[in-house]
């Protein structure tokens, strides 16, 4: 079953689970991390534009994370 994870650059902890809203990670590297393929990252907020070391993309205002496993998230 695809989970959801949130985070909030200006609010969230990388050290949280990133599985609820209280429970929102910092950074979407950490978020991506524990994605897995169907699963879905909701921004909150975040600087603007983001490139995680290949690993995801995400650009201000763009309504998808890109993942180079062939992922591609809404937010």
């Amino acid at each position: 079953m695809p989970s959801t994870y949130f985070t909030d650059y200006a609010s969230g902890s990388d050290s949280n689970t990133g599985a609820s809203y209280a429970q929102r990670v910092k950074t979407l590297q950490k978020a991506t991390g524990l994605c897995s393929a169907g699963d879905t990252v909701r921004v909150i907020a975040s600087p603007a534009p983001a490139s995680l070391a290949q690993t995801a993309t995400w650009t201000n205002a763009s309504a998808t994370v890109t993942l180079t496993s062939s992922v591609t998230q809404m937010i």
